[in-house]
């Protein structure tokens, strides 16, 4: 849009309805669970699970079964001060509520090098 000026554009995004602050996109809603027990969700919510296992020898995996469905899988990358922390590797699971009943949840966390692996269930209620 060259030749319009910044202001022009404000004025361009507010005559059309859009909020010049927002980047257009839809607000959701994500429900992040700490612990073991997850609480009632309406359908169409969105469950986050996090778990993180040993940098560089860790597999981590999660089934969902019933009237729920995994809809996205996140490596998470943290940084301190402009550097990544020694440790853990953090994978995120969102699971979307599809439709009433109770949806079962299994994440595994596999540590090929010691030849280990632990599996924590879920319960989903959807309401």
């Amino acid at each position: 849009m060259a030749g319009i000026a910044p202001w022009g554009l404000l004025a361009l995004a507010a005559a059309h309805g859009a909020d010049p602050q927002s980047t257009g996109h839809a607000v959701r809603t994500v429900i992040v669970v700490e612990g073991t027990e997850l609480p009632a969700v309406k359908v169409g919510d969105v469950v986050r699970l996090s778990r993180s296992a040993a940098a560089g020898r860790g597999e981590m995996s999660a089934v969902v079964h019933g009237p729920a469905r995994l809809v996205s899988t996140t490596d998470v990358r943290r940084f301190v001060d402009g550097r990544p922390p020694l440790g853990a590797v953090v994978r995120e699971f969102e699971i979307r509520a599809e439709k009433p009943g109770t949806a079962t949840i299994q994440v595994e966390t596999k540590d090929p090098v010691g030849k280990t692996s632990q599996v924590q269930e879920y319960r989903l209620l959807i309401e």
